[in-house]
């Protein structure tokens, strides 16, 4: 009896102790070393901001909830070496002193958010990295490296506004909905070596892109990126919308040597130092416009035979050879809109008049530009509009 009444008092204890592993209630934290008995948080972590200094957070070894952090403008240091898993959102925002933020258990987080942090320099995520995430903004941060993302695949990415960030190389191999990497440093190299799907790519203020398993993608976008010297995705065998280089002075090299179809437009234009647009050697089809304006003195696309919408095109230098190939494909009804192809125009940069024609155009059908191609290819055709 007393052996019975004794497991019966261990049971008990133990159920106590189980019970006191989970949190079901919002914590708020107002001090730097919070006591937080769970092994799980069922709910929310928030920080009041009026903690300073360094903020240690043990104990809780996953947050179901969110793990947010706002505005605690003395806050100089986060650490935890206890959370592995963040269910919700881990927000560091406003954080004006952050110097440092070591999370070392952590593996996964459905959505990442570092935003306006001046200071913040520093980022351990685990010892081999976030392995997991469905969203990641890094945005306004003093940021130099990104080697602790090392998530495979995510819905949405933005890296934008980080000063000190010169370098992208992930090995993410899909990304469902937009990467976005815009104006951070100058010299931003972007090296995706597993990348094998994305939707909506958009880049500007990068110095190169690389992308070698890429095979397919909704749009690619490479714009206002002064210091650009190359693009590559020579596994890409189809643009589900639209192909943009536009604005890029340094841009020599664009290599596509797989792509077979463009669904929407095709627009290079304004890129100064590129002289040869001729590795498009498998393009057969565009969906919408080509709209291409610049210094280019060759330009070869051999198997092109099916354009859907318009073709504008035109260079500082002679290319009456290939308008003389548009000029054909207009003849075969191979150009659905508006063919107008022309040489030795000096404002073909400026978006001005000019130049020599070469040769026949075809006013036979209207410019036709499917919904998904509208917003890009109106605006582009707009803009090319005055050329013709």
């Amino acid at each position: 009896m007393h052996s019975v009444k004794l497991f019966s008092a261990v049971l008990a204890v133990a159920g106590v102790a189980s019970a006191a592993t989970t949190c079901s209630k919002d914590i708020k934290v107002t001090q730097p070393t919070p006591v937080i008995d769970c092994d799980v948080v069922d709910a929310n972590i928030m920080v009041d901001p009026s903690v300073s200094g360094s903020l240690s957070i043990e104990g809780p070894k996953q947050i179901k909830g969110d793990l947010i952090i706002n505005n605690a403008t003395q806050l100089v240091g986060i650490t935890s070496s206890s959370i592995n898993a963040i269910g919700g959102t881990l927000r560091l925002q406003g954080l004006q002193l952050l110097s440092s933020c070591s999370l070392q258990s952590l593996k996964t987080v459905e959505n990442l958010e570092l935003i306006n942090l001046a200071q913040l320099s520093g980022l351990t995520l685990g010892t081999t990295g976030v392995t997991k995430a469905t969203s990641i903004k890094i945005q306004d941060t003093f940021i130099s490296d990104l080697s602790g993302l090392n998530v495979a695949s995510a819905d949405n990415i933005t890296i934008a506004n980080n000063g000190r960030l010169n370098s992208f190389e992930s090995k993410i191999e899909n990304i469902t909905y937009t990467l976005s990497v815009v104006d951070n440093a100058g010299s931003m190299k972007i090296v995706m070596s597993q990348l094998q799907s994305a939707g909506i790519l958009d880049f500007r203020s990068i110095k190169s892109f690389d992308a070698p398993l890429l095979e397919t993608a909704n749009r690619l976008s490479f714009q206002e990126s002064p210091d650009l010297l190359s693009v590559s995705a020579n596994n890409l065998t189809q643009i589900k919308d639209s192909l943009t280089l536009d604005n890029n002075k340094k841009l020599a090299n664009i290599s596509f040597t797989s792509l077979e179809k463009i669904n929407g437009d095709m627009t290079i234009r304004n890129n100064t130092a590129l002289l040869k647009i001729n590795q498009f050697p498998k393009l057969k089809t565009i969906g919408g416009a080509i709209l291409c304006a610049g210094s280019f003195d060759t330009v070869e696309m051999p198997e092109l035979n099916d354009i859907k919408g318009a073709v504008t095109v035109t260079s500082t230098t002679d290319i009456s050879d290939f308008c003389g190939f548009f000029d054909d494909l207009a003849k075969k009804k191979a150009i659905q809109g508006k063919e107008s192809c022309t040489s030795n125009n000096a404002k073909a940069n400026e978006g001005g008049k000019g130049g020599t024609s070469g040769g026949n155009k075809t006013d036979s059908a209207a410019m036709s530009l499917g919904v998904n191609h509208a917003l890009l290819g109106f605006a582009a055709v707009a803009g090319f509009a005055q050329l013709i």
